[in-house]
């Protein structure tokens, strides 16, 4: 056999069939595709996050006030110790249990 593509013909459409060794890359492609799709609102919400904090620090220090720079930098810092990683935390908890109960053939959502 060669890896030469082949052509099917019927009366009414004509359908190429592509070699083995163009399906994992072209399967990954579109796969990568999907994942840069998905994850691309994420990154970029993280960013602007991070971002928040790094622009309101730089606005605060023009005051030239050290304390309430270090004021500032000191409240974000406890932000993101205490109530952003426990909200993070909680909800990769939380995505775990979602995709195994999302996968389950025998779930049906409860009526309240």
């Amino acid at each position: 056999m060669h890896d030469s593509p082949t052509h099917h013909t019927t009366p009414c459409t004509t359908t190429r069939t592509t070699t083995t060794h163009q399906r994992p890359l072209l399967s990954s492609y579109f796969s990568f595709h999907r994942l840069l799709h998905l994850a691309l609102p994420l990154v970029l919400q993280n960013i602007a996050g991070y971002t928040l904090s790094v622009v309101a620090a730089a606005f605060i220090g023009h005051l030239n006030d050290p304390v309430s720079l270090s004021a500032a930098v000191l409240a974000g810092s406890f932000y993101n110790i205490s109530g952003y990683s426990l909200v993070i935390g909680l909800s990769a908890g939380m995505e775990t249990l979602c995709g195994q109960v999302g996968a389950d053939a025998t779930f049906t959502p409860s009526r309240a």
